[in-house]
């Protein structure tokens, strides 16, 4: 069977900083289709092709998550705090299981169909050093490293996770929240990846394209602050789930989650909320571990996760992989206990 898409995707942006020993930074890049042409061809049923928007079936699917949990608040994944399980921290764990449904490309669970999104996610050291940054102050170059991690890992995520099989329009990217103290450079972060040939680098392969009014958009992440039905609203909603998506794997391989499978009782007294929230994308963080038999599963170059840092002139990368925690005795503590 031959089979291909042509997609026209948005990618949305969350970053953040945390302790795991040393102080680290993230860039989590949640890459959606706005519009998708799937199309497949056999010797025995002909040409079959589809056209609709995973960027509406996801932005559907999270509004009845909502209704059913009754959680209407930002999902945030710091939000998940406590010992008593309640419907927010339902929403927040069924909300991650959505997103990574999301990301498969085949039999989806949640789904009732593939939606084909992309999860891309790179993290680096605070005490990295950025006297090769322009910029007249510390800040200035702190910036301008860090959107040339960004453009490294969008440009990364384009080629490794989209095979010639897709065509691909990137129509832009939205960004959690307010500026720093000034907006992401378009320039710096989409536009040099296009003209990286003329500079030596790797240039843009052929089924990647960047849409001629693609550009950088600074959005508030909570929905509410949008008008329901807005476009706005929708990448409001993204941008929650790319934070999950983010939070969820910094607890899986840098602090350490547990496994989890069972979905505590509303009330009960739970050891590690965190932990439950994030099992749903630790399952399938941990699918990368299969070696060649990961070629095989829907989630197979859907996402990645490296680390990367300068070692003299040299950009240096390395995968991420789960966090394996050591349990006292061999036995795995009860995730909850009810009242």
């Amino acid at each position: 069977m031959n089979a291909s898409t042509v997609q026209e995707v948005i990618a949305y942006h969350d970053d953040t900083e945390f302790k795991a020993g040393r102080t680290f930074l993230g860039h989590a890049l949640f890459i959606v289709p706005t519009k998708l042409t799937s199309s497949s061809s056999t010797p025995l049923f002909g040409e079959w092709r589809q056209d609709y928007s995973p960027l509406d079936d996801l932005c559907s699917e999270l509004a009845a998550l909502r209704a059913r949990t009754g959680a209407t608040g930002k999902l945030h994944f710091k939000e998940v705090t406590g010992t008593k399980w309640g419907s927010s921290d339902l929403a927040h764990r069924n909300a991650l299981a959505l997103a990574a449904d999301a990301l498969k490309t085949k039999h989806p669970e949640m789904l009732r169909r593939p939606l084909h999104c992309k999860l891309a996610i790179m993290f680096f050291s605070r005490d990295t050093h950025t006297a090769l940054y322009g910029g007249d102050s510390r800040e200035e170059k702190r910036l301008r490293h860090s959107e040339t991690i960004l453009r490294i890992l969008l440009k990364g995520a384009l080629h490794f996770l989209y095979d010639e099989s897709s065509s691909v329009i990137v129509r832009g990217l939205v960004t959690d929240g307010q500026p720093h103290y000034r907006p992401l450079d378009d320039s710096r972060v989409l536009w040099k990846i296009t003209v990286d040939e003329r500079t030596g680098r790797t240039s843009l392969r052929k089924n990647i394209a960047f849409a001629k009014g693609a550009r950088i958009v600074h959005l508030p992440s909570d929905h509410n602050q949008h008008d329901h039905d807005s476009l706005e609203a929708a990448h409001a909603n993204m941008l929650q789930l790319t934070d999950l998506l983010l939070g969820g794997t910094i607890k899986a391989c840098h602090t350490g989650c547990l496994d989890f499978p069972r979905i505590p009782p509303r009330g009960a007294m739970v050891t590690d909320k965190k932990s439950i929230v994030a099992y749903p994308l630790k399952v399938v963080l941990h699918k990368a571990k299969r070696g060649g038999g990961f070629r095989r599963s829907g989630h197979f170059k859907s996402f990645a996760v490296s680390f990367v840092e300068s070692r003299e002139n040299t950009i240096v990368f390395r995968p991420v992989s789960l966090k394996e925690l050591e349990i006292d005795s061999g036995v795995i503590p009860l995730p909850f206990r009810e009242e």
